[in-house]
């Protein structure tokens, strides 16, 4: 779990939910919070049959750097992916 830098409301989860670990993305809603309603609706930002092993938010908060195997089983590469 690891916040935007630049948006508190904002951040970012690893998770195995579709059979592979992978990336969710929730921006809360503070209106839904006051009104006591599930405030945040979790976003697959990455998906496919690789892995992510390490995610990391980039200093101005717009991309997320990540490494995985989605190139290829036996390495791992950096990718970014925009917000």
């Amino acid at each position: 779990l690891q916040a935007n830098p630049k948006n508190a409301n904002q951040f970012f989860f690893g998770s195995e939910r579709d059979g592979w670990h992978h990336l969710y993305l929730v921006n809360l809603d503070r209106a839904k919070f006051a009104e006591k309603q599930a405030n945040a609706e979790p976003k697959q930002i990455t998906s496919g049959n690789w892995e992510i092993d390490w995610a990391e938010w980039t200093a101005d908060g717009r991309q997320i750097i990540y490494s995985s195997t989605q190139e290829t089983y036996t390495g791992r590469e950096f990718f970014t992916g925009e917000i």
